[in-house]
């Protein structure tokens, strides 16, 4: 987090600039939360997503090449990267992602003067322009923007640092399943592994085998 926030500067002002530019050709901008189990997030938390389940979105990454550029050359073990924003006056309803082999970072880009917040277990910590903050939202966890601006931050959500190599590629490709179910089709269907014995080895085999016996006799 130290290391990203010495760009923050950076990532701040291509981000402010690309809010005047026309991003409709992009891939799902600034959308909502898609699935059930997002509803605590409700419709005015809203997503640009960079990275998602370790796959890198080619479309919306050219809009952002400086900060892309920086969480790549930072070798962060991220599988997901994205700008969020929340509306003034919401917020998001306690929730938890039942998720802890990732943790998630906020660097905070603007954030509007007033109760901007978010709490995670006990702990409850306002956002500060510039700086970031790292979180395990399997606790639950909330947030409030009881201000009259819009709230946005970076979110990276990366490997728990407690996983190995291993188990790093064994959910990687639960989400590559989850992404195109074709996946496990192909990696089930290849050919059998089991070495097949030759008959020239069976024969040699037998030979030796017969004349062991007559040695016996």
């Amino acid at each position: 987090m130290v290391e990203l926030e010495k760009h923050a500067e950076t990532i701040q002002k291509e981000f402010l600039i690309s809010q005047a530019r026309d991003l409709s050709e992009g891939n799902r901008i600034w959308e909502m939360a898609l699935t059930k189990e997002a509803l605590a997030y409700g419709p005015d938390w809203r997503t640009l997503v960079l990275q998602d389940r370790g796959r890198w979105e080619e479309t919306n990454t050219k809009f952002f090449p400086k900060t892309t550029k920086i969480i790549k050359s930072l070798n962060a073990p991220t599988s997901e990267v994205f700008f969020a924003k929340q509306a003034p006056r919401t917020g998001i309803a306690p929730h938890t992602d039942c998720t802890n082999f990732v943790l998630t970072a906020h660097l905070a880009l603007v954030v509007p003067a007033g109760e901007c917040v978010m709490k995670v277990g006990d702990q409850e910590q306002s956002w500060v322009e510039g700086k970031g903050m790292i979180m395990d939202t399997s606790f639950i966890h909330s947030t409030r923007n009881n201000t009259d601006g819009t709230r946005y931050v970076l979110i990276t959500r990366f490997w728990h640092p407690g996983l190995d190599r291993v188990e790093r590629r064994a959910l990687q490709f639960i989400f590559d399943c989850l992404d195109d179910p074709s996946t496990l089709e192909r990696q089930t269907a290849g050919p059998s592994t089991t070495p097949q014995r030759s008959k020239k080895t069976s024969k040699s085999k037998a030979r030796k085998n017969k004349s062991g016996a007559r040695r016996k006799r």
